[in-house]
C-alpha cells in the first residue's frame, strides 16, 4: 500500500495511541486529520505536524464521537479540505467503568457511528473509492479482566464487530476494509496510577494490582508501527494483537478437530473463537459423556426466588416455566409489554398453581426501574436467588436500543445482582445467568451490531464471573448462549437491519439454520444455573448443551513479523 498523499482521519487523535498513528502515516506521506475532544492539544498538534512534515499536510477537527451531528461535520471537512478519503482510524475510547454508560457510548456507539460514516464517505456503492478502517481495541477483547469488566466487555464487543463488518459481503460490496488492532498495555499520557481511578469500585483494586501491578507497558511508538503493518497486510475482518514491544500479530480463530458423533450445526463447524466440549442432550435431558448423577449441584432449585427480564414470552417464559416444575419458590416475570406480561403470569400460576409467578414491568433500559423491581421482588419475598438476564433484540436499525437493552440492560442487571444478592441471601449466593447466542462466538454479518452486544455478554460474564468477584460476593455469573430457537425473534418482520437487503439475509440465515425448541433451552438453563462455575459460557445449539473451552489468546495468536 502506497501512503502518500493517502487521507486518514483519526479519532481521539490529539494525544497517546491516536497521536503515534499520525505521526507514522505522516512519516509515510500520508495527510491526516486529527479528530478529538482536546481543541487546544489538538490545533497544537496539527500546526506541529505541518511545521514537521509539511504545510496542509495535518488539520484538526473537533469531534466528540458521542455527537453524531459534529462527527458527521469533522468527515465532512476532512473531505472538504483533502478532496476525499482512504482511511478512518477509530481509536477513540475511555477506561473508566465507574462512568460506565459513557464508556459504553465512547468505546462502542462512537465506532459504530464512525464505522456507518467511513462507509458512507468511503464506500463505493456510494460513491467513494474504497477504503480501510481500523479499530483501536484490545488485548482484553480477547480474555476477561475482573478489575475493569465493563471496559471488557466493549473490548470483545469491537472483535464481534469486525469480524461481522469484516466480512467479504461488506467488503465486495463497499471496497472498504475493516481490521481491529488490539493493543495490549500501552505507555501513553494516562498512566497506570491514572487508570486505576476507572476501576469500579475500591474492593475491585486487589484484582486490579494482580493484574496490573507488574504488567510491562509497551511504548506507543509500537503501536504507532502496528499500523501500518495491519494497513499493509490486513485482510478485512481480520483481528491483530501488538503487545510486550513484540511485532503484531494476526489472531487465527480456529476450530478444533470435530469432537461430534453426529453431524453438527454448521456454526459449530465454521472457524470461531471457542473450541465446544459437548456435555448434554437438552430434549428431555438425554445424557452423553457426562452424567448428572456424577456432578455436585452447586444450586438445588428448591425454594429458590427468580427474577427474569424479558420473561413474557419466547426463552423468557419458557426459563420461568421450567424453574417452577423444577421447584423454585417463585418465579417474577417482567417486561415492558404489560398486556403479554399478565398473559403469561395467569399461565405460569394456572399450570403451578400458588400464586408463584408475578408479573412486574420492566424496561431495562430504565435504571431506576430495574432496581426497583429488585426491591420490591425482595420486599415480597425476602431474598432473590436467580437472575436470567434474557431481555434482548435483533435490530440493528435501531441500533442505540440494541446495545441500551442487549448490553446496558445485562450490565445493569449483574450489578443489581452484586449489589442486592450478597445482602440478604448470605450464606446461600446466588446467579446471574447472561442469555446470549451462539452469535457470541462466530460472526454474523448482516446484523453486526446484534453481534457486538452478543460478543460483549460473553466478556462481561468471564471478568465478572472471575473468581476473585464470585469469592467477594457469592454471586456466579455465567452465561448460556442458545443457537437458533423457534420464537418470534427468529420470524421476519420482528426486527430490521440497517437494510433492507440485509433484513432478507440474516432471517434466510436463521431459517437456513438447525432449529430448537424454547423447551431445550429452558432445560439446558436449568442446568446450568444448577451445576455451572461461574465466569463460564454454555452454547446450546440443535438440542445440544456444550461448555465453551475459550482458549488463551496466546495459543490462537502467531508472530506475522518483525517491525
Amino acid at each position: 500500500m502506497d501512503f502518500k498523499n493517502k487521507v486518514a482521519l483519526i479519532t481521539g487523535g490529539a494525544g497517546g495511541i491516536g497521536k503515534a498513528y499520525a505521526e507514522e502515516l505522516l512519516k509515510l506521506g500520508a495527510k491526516v486529520s486529527i479528530c478529538d475532544l482536546d481543541e487546544e492539544n489538538g490545533d497544537h498538534l496539527a500546526q506541529q505536524f505541518n511545521l514537521m512534515y509539511g504545510h496542509n499536510r495535518a488539520i484538526f477537527c473537533p469531534c466528540d464521537v458521542t455527537d453524531y451531528p459534529q462527527f458527521e461535520a469533522a468527515f465532512q471537512t476532512t473531505v472538504s479540505v483533502f478532496g476525499g478519503l482512504d482511511i478512518v482510524v477509530n481509536n477513540a475510547g475511555i477506561f473508566n467503568d465507574r462512568f460506565w454508560e459513557l464508556e459504553v457510548d465512547v468505546n462502542l456507539n462512537g465506532v459504530i457511528r464512525g464505522t456507518l460514516l467511513a462507509f458512507r464517505f468511503m464506500g463505493r456503492d456510494r460513491g467513494g473509492r474504497g477504503g480501510t478502517v481500523v479499530i483501536t481495541g484490545s488485548t482484553l477483547g480477547l480474555r476477561p479482566c475482573a478489575c475493569v469488566p465493563i471496559y471488557t466487555a466493549t473490548k470483545h464487543a469491537i472483535i464481534g464487530f469486525t469480524r461481522s463488518f469484516g466480512d467479504p459481503f461488506h467488503m465486495n460490496l463497499s471496497g472498504v476494509r475493516i481490521i481491529a488492532l488490539c493493543p495490549g498495555s500501552t505507555l501513553t499520557e494516562t498512566n497506570a496510577e491514572d487508570m486505576k481511578k476507572g476501576i469500579l469500585s475500591p474492593a475491585y483494586e486487589p484484582v486490579w494490582r494482580r493484574e496490573y501491578e507488574n504488567r510491562p507497558f509497551q511504548p506507543v511508538q509500537n503501536v504507532g508501527r502496528a499500523l501500518i503493518h495491519v494497513l499493509v497486510k490486513g485482510a478485512s475482518g481480520s483481528i491483530w494483537t501488538v503487545d510486550n514491544q513484540s511485532p503484531p500479530r494476526e489472531v487465527k480463530f480456529t476450530s478444533s478437530p470435530c469432537l461430534f458423533e453426529e453431524k453438527m450445526a454448521l456454526s459449530f463447524l465454521k472457524n470461531g473463537l471457542c473450541q465446544w466440549k459437548r456435555l448434554i442432550l437438552c430434549n428431555g435431558l438425554q445424557q452423553r459423556n457426562v452424567s448428572n448423577k456424577s456432578l455436585k449441584p452447586v444450586m438445588n432449585l428448591e425454594c429458590r426466588v427468580a427474577l427474569v427480564t424479558g420473561g413474557s414470552s419466547g426463552i423468557g417464559l419458557g426459563i420461568a416455566n421450567e424453574l417452577l416444575k423444577n421447584g423454585a419458590k417463585a418465579v417474577v416475570i417482567s417486561s415492558s409489554n404489560a398486556e403479554e406480561g399478565e398473559e403469561a403470569k395467569n399461565f405460569l400460576n394456572d399450570n403451578h398453581g400458588g400464586g408463584r409467578c408475578v408479573f412486574m414491568n420492566l424496561n431495562t433500559k430504565n435504571g431506576k426501574q430495574f432496581e426497583d423491581v429488585f426491591k420490591a421482588t425482595f420486599h415480597k419475598y425476602g431474598s432473590l436467588d436467580i437472575l436470567v438476564n434474557n431481555a434482548g433484540v435483533l435490530n440493528d436499525k435501531a441500533w442505540e436500543d440494541t446495545i441500551a437493552i442487549n448490553l446496558n440492560g445485562v450490565i445493569r442487571g449483574i450489578l443489581l445482582g452484586h449489589k442486592f444478592m450478597p445482602q440478604c441471601n448470605k450464606p446461600k449466593g446466588g446467579i446471574v445467568l447472561n442469555i446470549g447466542s451462539t452469535f457470541s462466538f462466530d460472526a454474523f454479518p448482516y446484523a453486526p451490531i446484534y453481534n457486538l452486544t452478543e460478543h460483549g455478554i460473553i466478556g462481561l460474564t468471564r471478568s465478572f464471573g472471575d473468581k476473585a468477584h464470585y469469592v467477594e460476593t457469592g454471586v456466579r455469573v455465567v452465561a448460556l448462549c442458545p443457537g437458533v430457537t423457534r420464537t418470534k425473534q427468529i420470524t421476519p418482520g420482528n426486527g430490521e437491519m440497517l437494510n433492507e437487503e440485509w433484513t432478507e439475509k440474516a432471517y434466510a440465515v436463521l431459517a437456513d439454520s438447525p432449529q430448537q425448541s424454547v423447551e431445550a433451552v429452558a432445560s439446558a438453563a436449568v442446568h446450568v444455573i444448577k451445576y455451572a462455575e461461574s465466569g463460564t459460557c454454555w452454547p446450546v445449539e440443535a438440542h445440544i448443551l456444550y461448555k465453551a473451552n475459550i482458549p488463551d489468546r496466546k495459543s490462537y495468536s502467531a508472530k506475522i513479523a518483525d517491525l
